[in-house]
């Protein structure tokens, strides 16, 4: 979670909830533990910014994402997984 002064991930996950997480994962990183840090990022963490895993689950959460407050979707991938996430947030 790169500088231990302004982050916007940081920032993130704290309101979100998360800053206990968050937290854990900027002090090995600051310290120099990089390695560390990337596995003391949770599943919990990611799940709460990005649509993974099975597809049943990402269609689920897609619905829950569509009535939310983000307004920008970034999504990468080879050209099937785009054309599903296009499909996903028509």
């Amino acid at each position: 979670m790169g500088s231990g002064q302004q982050n916007f991930y940081f920032d993130l996950f704290a309101r979100i909830g998360l800053e206990e997480d968050a937290t854990k994962v900027r002090e090995l990183f600051l310290s120099g533990q990089r390695e560390a840090a990337v596995k003391a990022v949770s599943t919990r963490l990611v799940e709460e910014v990005a649509l993974v895993g099975p597809m049943a689950k990402v269609q689920e959460e897609a619905a829950l994402w569509k009535s939310s407050l983000p307004t920008l979707l970034l999504v990468g991938g080879p050209l099937q997984q785009l054309r599903t996430a296009a499909e996903l947030f028509a």
